[in-house]
């Protein structure tokens, strides 16, 4: 059949869903400045509010349940403000963070890298205790002076390092930083920002290291199967492993 003139003798094939174009990050550092200002300011106005409570009512919390509390209320503010300000102000959605599903094989594999992830942070920790001293353990970290642990506040230890930590530093960090500095800058100094964020933010000196190494494994999951879903499990687990270790041991 003769082409009408002018017409292209070879159209291309429509993209398939694979081949489309992947959208391009829509939020700036303006928005992730915004996400924090906002973010701890509420959360730190309703700590205020939840601890005056709780100091006028004599009650004694302990120390996981005030831990929970505050994750809850940090956690929950600075993921409120993130998916207001850069998601839904930019008309991005939950996908252009990485909350996509890439099926249960990169999932289920999480379960062997979580053996591998303890094993290589144990070695960070061995170093960083043989060449700085004074490593804080998982009981300091978690308990502070408390040298007990009942089931009631492994329940709450679980809630926080098992199920709000994960999803919420995965999505501020690996979902929103990262992806933002990637596009600026690539890869490598994405994986590298991200992870160097994340590890100061616990506030720990002497944990950078250890910190640094988990978030840059992360990452790297989080890049390779293009999903926050992986990652998340492989934190959820890491922390579980820890947690229910810590029960163990103080209850032996």
């Amino acid at each position: 059949m003769q082409q009408p003139p002018g017409a292209d003798p070879t159209p291309p094939p429509p993209l398939t869903t694979r081949e489309a174009p992947a959208r391009e990050v829509v939020w700036g550092g303006r928005e992730l400045l915004l996400t924090l200002l906002l973010g701890a300011g509420l959360g730190i106005l309703v700590l205020a509010i939840a601890f005056s409570a709780l100091a006028s009512s004599d009650a004694e919390p302990s120390t996981p349940l005030q831990l929970a509390i505050a994750a809850v209320t940090l956690y929950g503010s600075l993921c409120l403000a993130g998916w207001i300000v850069c998601l839904k102000r930019t008309g991005a959605g939950l996908a252009d963070a990485g909350l996509r599903w890439v099926g249960w094989g990169p999932v289920l594999l999480m379960i062997p890298g979580t053996l591998g992830l303890l094993l290589i942070n144990a070695v960070v920790f061995a170093v960083t205790d043989a060449l700085a001293g004074d490593v804080p353990t998982a009981q300091d970290q978690v308990l502070g002076d408390q040298n007990v642990l009942p089931a009631s506040d492994l329940v709450w230890l679980i809630l926080v390092a098992v199920l709000i930590a994960p999803v919420a530093e995965e999505f501020l960090m690996r979902g929103l930083l990262y992806r933002y500095v990637k596009a600026a800058r690539g890869v490598l100094i994405a994986m590298a920002v991200s992870s160097f964020v994340w590890a100061i933010a616990h506030f720990y000196p002497v944990l950078i290291p250890a910190f640094f190494v988990f978030g840059m494994i992360e990452a790297f999951v989080a890049e390779r199967y293009n999903s926050l879903y992986p990652a998340i499990v492989l934190h959820a687990l890491y922390n579980g492993v820890l947690v229910i270790g810590l029960y163990q041991l103080l209850n032996a």
